[in-house]
């Protein structure tokens, strides 16, 4: 650039310094109007004398000049300027206004990005989702947490401070300058340029941690329905349960991820139009991050399948005994019998209102309510001769619940709207 800028200094200098002839003080137009004076010296005389006839130019009238033009292919063309090379567009651009009002944007949606992946870690920690919050620490490589600590006020400040370093600006700066020179077929614009579109797209990742911390309930349902498949794989390939090859088992969880989870590839934190050299920039980590989110879900469905898991606990109890004062107050005259601790056949509460019955499970988790619940409450009905049955869950429902559930007649309601439901179920 130094270079470029001294040598259109030094022609701009040569420009000015070369003037044309017309400029000499000396200079006197030729063939104007102006009439020869009648006294002519004898010098001049002679001089005129001696002039050939030929070399006297004769007036020619415009038509006849039009016809002894030369054709036009022999006119030289006029000069073209020269084109800018990549690194004097880059220089041009990287130093506009219009590049660093985007550069700020960039900026500003890094710290609302930040902010909003703020709210949705409170969400889960607000409703106690340790399983939730115990399977995004796993993906990002968080410090090991158990179902306590992730409940923590601090587990966003590690995560935000995971973040910022995998996109830091100068290690980013490292890796750029080292590929410009050494892949500049691949790289061929200059390091500013790539600095600058880097703060202004990095932002997109942590809107792809947002789109995945929506999705893992519906990863979860899809490990759920490949547990037998992954375990059979894990006890074949791990060699801490009697596999072979501890590799085999690593290539293996990538892959399954890669082909099954969703959310997680390159191109879902990164989509078009964002350039390639963004979306493989973290590539390598994304991957292994998967890996380590299978791991961590497929723990998270063996727990919640085993009985010490489900909501016998005081908690749960406490749990039915606030959606039956619920449905006191809703329906002052309708029979409302809770079930026994044990033997109550896959239902919580039974309610009769205007000669209907209903058949209610409540479930009281940390995770998310699978086909067991739903297989549970169904039985349930049966058992009770019941008209509906319904689950009640302060948490989500794996996708093959929900399925499960529109197949056989159960309804699926959150604690916010169970009561709007069981409405529409009267009427």
């Amino acid at each position: 650039m130094r270079f470029l800028t001294r040598w259109l200094s030094q022609r701009s200098n040569h420009n000015d310094q070369t003037k044309p002839l017309s400029d000499g003080p000396d200079f006197e137009p030729i063939g104007n109007s102006r009439s020869i004076p009648s006294a002519i010296t004898m010098e001049a005389a002679q001089v005129l004398e001696s002039i050939s006839v030929e070399a006297i130019p004769v007036p020619v009238p415009s038509s006849e000049s039009q016809r002894l033009k030369p054709p036009a292919e022999l006119v030289a063309p006029p000069a073209q300027p020269l084109a800018k090379t990549q690194a004097v567009i880059d220089a041009e651009l990287v130093n506009s206004d219009a590049w660093w009002d985007d550069v700020e944007k960039g900026k500003v949606e890094w710290a609302s990005q930040l902010f909003q992946l703020q709210e949705k870690v409170s969400t889960l920690q607000r409703e106690g989702n340790a399983v939730f919050l115990m399977a995004l620490s796993a993906y990002f490589d968080l410090p090991s947490l158990d179902h306590k600590s992730v409940l923590d006020e601090s587990v966003f400040a590690q995560l935000q401070k995971k973040i910022e370093g995998l996109f830091d600006l100068r290690e980013f700066q490292k890796i750029i300058d080292e590929k410009t020179r050494t892949r500049w077929n691949s790289y061929p614009r200059s390091v500013d340029y790539y600095m600058g579109e880097f703060v202004m797209q990095r932002s997109r990742y942590i809107q792809g941690a947002n789109r995945f911390i929506g999705l893992i309930a519906d990863n979860f349902s899809i490990v759920e329905s490949h547990i037998e498949e992954l375990s059979q794989a894990e006890r074949d390939h791990n060699p801490q349960l009697g596999g072979l090859k501890l590799s085999a088992w690593r290539g293996f969880t990538r892959q399954f991820a890669k082909l099954h989870l969703i959310g997680i590839a390159p191109s879902d934190f990164f989509p078009e139009p964002t350039p390639r050299y963004l979306r493989d920039y973290r590539a390598e980590e994304m991957g292994v991050a998967g890996a380590r989110f299978l791991w961590a879900l497929m723990g998270a469905v063996r727990i919640l399948s085993r009985p010490s898991a489900q909501n016998t606990s005081q908690i749960g109890i406490e749990f039915e005994k606030k959606l039956i004062e619920e449905i006191s107050a809703a329906y002052p005259t309708a029979r409302i019998e809770p079930t026994p601790a044990t033997g109550d056949q896959g239902a919580d509460v039974v309610l009769l209102v205007d000669g209907i019955k209903i058949v209610i499970q409540a479930k009281k988790y940390t995770g998310v309510v699978g086909n067991a619940a739903v297989q549970e409450v169904f039985a349930a009905k049966e058992y009770y001769e019941a008209d509906y049955a319904m689950v009640v869950t302060n948490s989500r429902y794996t996708q093959s619940a929900r399925t499960l559930a529109g197949k056989i007649g159960v309804e699926l309601s959150a604690a916010q709207d169970y009561l709007r439901r069981i409405q529409q179920l009267l009427v």
